[in-house]
């Protein structure tokens, strides 16, 4: 395997059923490092969950996934967290958590387990809030926050995170025209 191939990502052979469905069949992909790639196609075939199989949180049922050399599904919850960031197209539940709090947990993969965040990852975080232009709402809970603010924060989180590999499932389907464009730009390589 040559070095370039080793530092990107490779999709092999990739088939996933859900629900006795069979939603991806012998998906082939390969990304290097610094590409920007785009996935399209119609609601239902399997985007959201091809990328949920490359962040690792769900198993294909043939084919394997690498990233920088690795087999996502060796790597432990911490490895793959430090690693690949995914920022879903419907935010998950936060349980009351402000803003501050969510992007802040972007910070929790790079710390010791009972580690606080120091003054560098409060700057981090605080960086992340700025680059989305969130830091307005960063003590408001994130459920009362509208779809695309939430979608910001979330997309602030991820980037606290530090990820080399940044996935984005459709990450401006809740934003107006210039949140879109200002989204692109910063997650553009």
């Amino acid at each position: 395997m040559n070095a370039a191939m080793k530092a990107g990502l490779r999709v092999e052979g990739t088939s996933c059923r859900l629900g006795g469905v069979e939603v991806l069949r012998g998906v082939d992909l390969k990304v290097q490092p610094g590409e920007f790639v785009g996935l399209i196609g119609p609601n239902g075939v399997g985007k959201s969950t091809l990328l949920r199989i490359v962040a690792g949180l769900l198993r294909p049922h043939a084919g394997r996934v690498y990233f920088e050399g690795a087999d996502v599904a060796g790597l432990t919850a911490a490895e793959r967290a430090r690693s690949v960031a995914l920022v879903p197209q419907l935010a998950p539940v936060t349980f009351g958590f402000t803003a501050l709090e969510v992007v802040t947990m972007g910070q929790y993969p790079h710390l010791g387990r009972f580690q606080a965040e120091g003054v560098s990852e409060r700057a981090r975080t605080v960086e992340a809030l700025r680059a989305t232009e969130t830091e307005a709402f960063r003590d408001r809970p994130v459920v009362t926050l509208s779809g695309g603010e939430r979608q910001r924060v979330f997309l602030a989180r991820a980037l606290a995170q530090r990820p080399r590999l940044l996935l984005l499932d459709e990450p401006t389907s809740n934003l107006d025209v210039q949140y879109q464009l200002k989204v692109l730009g910063l997650v553009r390589p």
